[in-house]
C-alpha cells in the first residue's frame, strides 16, 4: 500500500513538473494571444502556405516550387519534413496558426526535455531538474530564432537534442531495443528538421559515445557499445534517405551554397559579425515598447544573448564539474556548447582580428578558459588524468589563435552553415542545474535536514534572476510587420492585378509571409525571395551572382526567368517605378523577357557555364543559348557554336563566331570575378598607380578595358605595361588610355589601338596623378574564392581580391537587338505547362523554368528532347507551322527510392519500441526514489 502511495506521488510530483514548464513557456511567450509570429522572412510558413492547395487536390507535397525562383526541386532547397509536420495543423487552422502551434510546441518539448535529461543525471533533485528545463525552455536563442528570426525548424532541432542524449545514454548502456528506435528517430527528426545542426549534434554524440565506451572498459567490454552506435547511425540514414538520396544522385546539378559563396560569408558577410564582435552573445537586447522591428535589427538588439544569469551560473558549474559531474554527461554538454559559440565567434584568430565592440577580445579569452577546464574535466572521466592536467592549459593558450569556421566552411555547400552555437542553452542549462545538485550534495552530508529547502531556495532565486534577465524576450513574440506593411502590399496587389500576367513577379527578399498572400492572389507567378539562395547551379549564376552585380546586368539575367514586375522598400534597382504604395516601390524590369519565348536563331554551347555566362548578352538581341546534347542540336539556324570553357579558352565557328567569341570573351571575364561574391570598394586613386591586376590575354586585338568604379573617372589614366616570362618582372609600358564613357553594363571603358596581344600577360595599373588627396574614384574588388586574387598593387586590407575589369577585343559588331517573340503559355498544375505557338520557320521554344533532370516535352503528342537553354531553363525545338507542346517533371528515380528506405527504417524503429518495451530495465530514476528529493 505504502509502494502504491509513494509511485502515486511520484507520478503527481512528475506531472506537476511538466505542467510547470508548460504553463511557464506560455505565460512569458503569451501563447493564448490572438496574433501569430510575424516576421518570418520567406519561411516554413510561406511553404505551408503554398503547399496547401495542391495538398487538398492531390494529397501530397509537391517536389517542384515554381514560385521559389523560377523552379527548383524542393528537396534541393531542404527536407520537406518541415512542411510534412505542419501539413494537418495548418489544413485546420491555417499557415500562421500552424507556425505558431509548431513554435510554442518545440519549447515545450525542449522545456521538458531538459528536465528528464537532468532527472536521469541527477535523480534525487527535483530543483536542479527544473532548473535545467526552465533555463532551456525558456532561453533567449528560442525566442529569437523563433519569433525573429522565423526559424521554427531551428526550435525543433534546438527542442531534440536533450531527448536526443537523454535516449543515447540508455541505448548505449544497453537499456532495451526502444532506445535504439527512439535514438534513431530523435537523431532523424532534428536533421530532417534543419540539416544545419548535424555538425552540434554530431559532436555531442561523439562526447557521449566516448564516455560509454571508457565505462564499458570492464568486464562486458566496450564491443557492445560500438554495435549499438553503428546501428543508430545506420538506422537514422535511412530515416533521413528519402531526402539524402536525391541529392546525393542529383548533387551535380545543385549549387547548395558554393564554397566561394559560403567563405564570403563565413569571412566578409553577415556570418563575420559574430566574429568581429563575441559581445553579441552578451548583449542583451533592450525592452521594445514599439510594436514592431526591422529584421537586421536583430544583429544589434541581443538576437544571439546567452543571458548572464545563466553564463553566471554555468560558469560557477564549469568550476563544479570536476568533483560534481560524476558520469561526465554535463561535461559533454558544456563543451559542445563553449566549443560551439567558439566556432561561431572565432572566425579569425586572434592574432588577425579586428575586433570591434566594447569588450574586445575578453569574451574569448574567458570562453577559452572555459574550454580548457571543461576538456581537462572531460579526460577526467576518460581516465586520461595526466593529459587532464596539460590539456586544458595547452586549449586555453591556443584557442585564441584557431579559426574554426575557416576551416569548417568547406562543409557548406552540403550543410549550407553549420550551426554550432545553437547547443550552447543546453550546456548553460544542465551547468546551471548541477550547481544546484552540488548544492543540495553538499548540504546532505552535513546538515540533510535542511538539504531539500537549501536547493530549492537557491532554484527559485535562479529561476527569479533568469526570468528577470530575460525578461525583454517576451516582447518579441508580439512583434508585427512594420506600420502599414500588410496594408501597402494589398495595395500593390491590387494594382498588380490587372498588369500583363505572362511574367513573373519578383518579392523582397526578407517580407512577411501575410503580405505575400496578396501578391500570390495577383495572379502573377512569383520569384519569392529574390533572388532564392538556393537553386540549380545556372540558375544560382542568374540569380544571386548576378544580383551581386546589380544594374543592367542583374536586369537581364531576372528578364531571362521573364521577371517584369519587382517590389522594393527600399531602393531603386534600375527600372522606372511604376507605382508606390506607402513606401512598397513597384519597379519594371525593361530586359524582361516572356515566360514562354521562341529564338529563331540559336548559339551552341558545350558547357553550362558558359551558356549561363553568355545567355543574359545575347537573348536580348533574339539570340538563344543551348547547351549540346549527344544526339546534337536543335533544327533551327545555329548562327555560331562555341567550344571550349571559361577556364580552358574559347573557339568558335558559324557566320556570326567572331562577333559571339568576343561576346562570349566578355562574359567569361564578368563571371569569372562576379561568382567571387561580393563587390567592395578599393583604395581612392590619386597620385602613382596604387591598384594593379594581371591580364592574361588569350587572343590578338586587345583594344580595351572596362572597369568598374565607384564614380566618374575623371582624369583617370590606364596603363598596360608587359609582364616578362617569369610573371614578376614588368617590362615596358605599351599603352595609356583615358576614360571615354560607359557601357550598357556601368563598366567605363579605356579604349586603345589594337594590340598583337595573343599569350602576352599584361599589368593593368590605374593612378589618378590629378587627383585631389581623397577625392579619386574608387575600383571595386572581388574577393577572390582561392589564393591570392589577380591584384599585385593596393593597399593591405584589399589582399586576396581580383579587380572588377574585362577585356575589349576587336571583333565585328552584334546585330541591332531584336528581343525574341512571345508565345502564348498555359499552366497546367505543378510543374507542367503548355506552350502553343505559330511559325513560319523552326524555332526554339524557351520556356523560363528552370532546367533539371526529370523534365520531358511532348510536342502535338510526340515525344521531343528538351535543352538547357538560355542559361538555366528549358528549350524545346520545333518546325515551322503550328505546334501544342507540353513540358512536365517527373521526380527522379532516387525519390522513389529513398522513400522506400525511409519507410522500411520507419517501420523498423517503431517496432524496436512498441516490440522492445517490455525488454526496457528500470529507469535509473524510477520507483527506487527518483525524483522524491529537491
Amino acid at each position: 500500500m505504502a509502494a502504491k502511495s509513494g509511485g502515486r506521488r511520484e507520478w503527481s510530483g512528475l506531472l506537476s513538473a511538466l505542467a510547470f514548464l508548460a504553463a511557464s513557456v506560455l505565460i512569458f511567450t503569451r501563447g493564448w494571444t490572438r496574433g501569430t509570429y510575424q516576421i518570418d522572412g520567406a519561411g516554413v510558413e510561406l511553404w505551408v502556405r503554398l503547399a496547401l492547395e495542391p495538398w487538398r487536390s492531390s494529397g501530397r507535397v509537391p517536389y517542384w516550387t515554381e514560385d521559389l525562383w523560377a523552379g527548383t526541386p524542393a528537396f534541393a532547397l531542404a527536407p520537406s519534413f518541415p512542411v510534412l509536420f505542419l501539413l494537418p495543423i495548418a489544413l485546420l487552422i491555417g499557415p500562421e496558426g500552424a507556425i505558431k502551434v509548431g513554435a510554442l510546441a518545440s519549447q515545450v518539448v525542449a522545456a521538458w526535455g531538459a528536465f528528464f535529461l537532468a532527472r536521469s543525471l541527477w535523480p534525487r533533485c527535483l530543483a536542479a531538474q527544473l532548473v535545467s528545463g526552465f533555463f532551456y525552455g525558456l532561453h533567449p536563442l528560442f525566442a529569437s530564432h523563433l519569433a525573429l528570426f522565423g526559424h521554427e525548424p531551428s526550435g525543433w532541432a534546438m527542442a531534440s537534442a536533450p531527448w536526443f542524449l537523454w535516449s543515447l545514454r540508455k541505448l548505449l548502456r544497453g537499456e532495451g531495443p526502444a532506445f535504439l528506435g527512439s535514438t534513431a528517430l530523435i537523431a532523424a527528426f532534428a536533421l530532417l528538421q534543419q540539416a544545419e545542426h548535424f555538425p552540434a549534434l554530431a559532436i555531442l554524440a561523439l562526447l557521449a559515445f566516448l564516455l560509454e565506451i571508457f565505462r564499458a572498459r570492464g568486464a562486458k567490454g566496450p564491443r557492445g557499445v560500438l554495435v549499438r552506435a553503428f546501428l543508430a547511425g545506420l538506422l537514422t540514414l535511412g530515416l533521413t534517405a528519402y531526402w539524402w538520396i536525391p541529392l546525393l544522385l542529383e548533387r551535380s546539378h545543385f549549387a547548395l551554397t558554393p564554397p566561394y559563396w559560403a567563405r564570403y560569408e563565413l569571412l566578409q558577410g553577415l556570418a563575420s559579425q559574430l566574429a568581429r564582435h563575441p559581445s553579441y552573445f552578451l548583449t542583451r537586447s533592450p525592452w521594445f515598447p514599439r510594436p514592431h522591428l526591422e529584421r537586421w535589427e536583430i544583429f544589434s538588439s541581443g538576437g544571439f544573448y546567452l543571458g548572464s544569469v545563466a553564463l553566471a551560473v554555468s560558469f560557477l558549474g564549469t568550476l563544479l564539474v570536476p568533483g560534481a559531474d560524476r558520469e561526465g554527461y554535463v561535461a559533454a554538454a558544456m563543451l559542445t556548447g563553449a566549443l560551439g559559440v567558439w566556432s561561431s565567434s572565432g572566425l579569425i584568430p586572434l592574432v588577425r582580428a579586428e575586433l570591434g565592440g566594447g569588450l574586445g577580445r575578453a569574451p574569448l579569452t574567458v570562453l577559452a578558459a572555459a574550454v580548457g577546464i571543461l576538456s581537462g574535466s572531460y579526460l577526467v572521466r576518460l581516465g586520461a588524468r595526466r593529459a587532464s592536467l596539460i590539456l586544458p592549459l595547452l586549449v586555453a593558450m591556443t584557442l585564441p589563435y584557431i579559426a574554426p569556421f575557416g576551416l569548417l566552411f568547406s562543409l557548406a555547400p552540403y550543410l549550407r552553415f553549420p550551426r554550432l552555437y545553437v547547443l550552447a542553452p543546453l550546456g548553460l542549462s544542465l551547468g546551471s542545474g548541477l550547481v544546484v545538485e552540488a548544492v543540495r550534495r553538499w548540504a546532505s552530508l552535513r546538515r540533510p535536514s535542511l538539504a531539500r529547502h537549501l536547493s530549492l531556495a537557491l532554484a527559485m532565486a535562479a529561476l527569479a534572476g533568469f526570468l528577470l534577465d530575460v525578461a525583454p524576450y517576451r516582447s518579441f513574440y508580439q512583434l508585427g510587420p512594420m506600420p502599414g506593411a500588410p496594408q501597402a502590399y494589398r495595395e500593390a496587389g491590387e494594382f498588380l492585378h490587372s498588369r500583363d500576367r505572362g511574367y513573373r513577379l519578383a518579392t523582397p527578399e526578407f517580407t512577411n509571409p501575410a503580405t505575400v498572400l496578396a501578391l500570390v492572389e495577383t495572379g502573377h507567378a512569383l520569384s519569392v525571395g529574390w533572388p532564392h539562395p538556393i537553386a540549380s547551379r545556372e540558375m544560382w549564376a542568374l540569380a544571386v551572382e548576378a544580383w551581386g552585380l546589380r544594374g543592367e546586368y542583374a536586369l537581364r539575367a531576372l528578364g531571362l526567368a521573364g521577371t517584369k514586375y519587382i517590389l522594393l522598400a527600399g531602393d531603386e534597382p534600375g527600372g522606372k517605378a511604376v507605382g508606390s504604395f506607402a513606401g512598397v516601390r513597384i519597379y519594371e524590369n525593361p530586359r524582361a523577357l516572356p515566360l514562354a519565348r521562341t529564338y529563331p536563331q540559336v548559339v551552341t554551347v558545350g558547357e553550362a557555364d558558359l551558356g549561363t555566362r553568355i545567355a543574359p548578352f545575347l537573348a536580348p538581341r533574339g539570340i538563344g543559348v543551348v547547351r549540346r546534347k549527344r544526339e546534337g542540336g536543335p533544327p533551327v539556324p545555329v548562327v555560331a557554336a562555341l567550344e571550349g570553357s571559361c577556364r580552358g579558352g574559347l573557339r568558335a565557328e558559324g557566320p556570326a563566331g567572331p562577333s559571339i567569341l568576343g561576346e562570349a570573351k566578355r562574359a567569361c571575364a564578368i563571371g569569372s570575378w562576379m561568382s567571387h561574391a561580393g563587390l567592395r570598394a578599393g583604395p581612392p586613386l590619386e597620385g602613382p598607380a596604387q591598384v594593379g591586376a594581371l591580364l592574361r590575354a588569350d587572343s590578338d586585338g586587345l583594344a580595351g578595358i572596362g572597369v568598374l568604379l565607384d564614380r566618374h573617372p575623371g582624369p583617370t589614366l590606364l596603363s598596360l605595361v608587359e609582364v616578362g616570362p617569369g610573371g614578376v618582372e614588368a617590362g615596358r609600358e605599351v599603352v595609356r588610355a583615358s576614360a571615354s564613357g560607359q557601357d550598357e553594363l556601368g563598366f567605363y571603358l579605356f579604349p586603345f589601338s589594337p594590340l598583337p596581344s595573343h599569350g602576352k600577360t599584361y599589368l593593368v595599373r590605374l593612378s589618378c596623378p590629378a587627383c585631389p588627396h581623397g577625392s579619386g574614384p574608387r575600383p571595386l574588388l572581388s574577393p577572390a574564392p582561392k589564393g591570392p586574387g589577380d591584384l599585385v598593387l593596393g593597399a593591405p586590407e584589399a589582399a586576396g581580391s581580383s579587380l572588377a575589369f574585362y577585356p575589349l577585343y576587336r571583333t565585328p559588331s552584334l546585330p541591332a537587338a531584336a528581343p525574341p517573340r512571345p508565345a502564348r503559355v498555359f499552366p497546367l498544375g505543378t510543374a507542367r505547362y503548355e506552350v502553343q505557338v505559330s511559325t513560319p520557320s523552326p524555332v526554339l521554344v524557351v520556356v523560363a523554368e528552370a532546367f533539371f533532370p526529370g523534365w520531358e516535352a511532348r510536342v502535338d503528342g510526340r515525344p521531343s528532347p528538351v535543352y538547357q537553354a538560355d542559361g538555366a531553363f528549358l528549350g524545346v525545338p520545333v518546325e515551322g507551322g503550328e505546334h501544342r507542346i507540353e513540358v512536365s517533371w517527373h521526380p527522379p528515380i532516387g525519390l522513389t527510392l529513398g522513400r522506400g528506405v525511409s519507410l522500411a527504417a520507419l517501420l523498423i524503429s517503431f517496432s524496436l519500441i512498441f516490440l522492445g518495451r517490455g525488454r526496457r530495465q528500470p529507469w535509473p530514476e524510477g520507483s527506487s526514489g527518483g525524483g522524491r528529493g529537491a
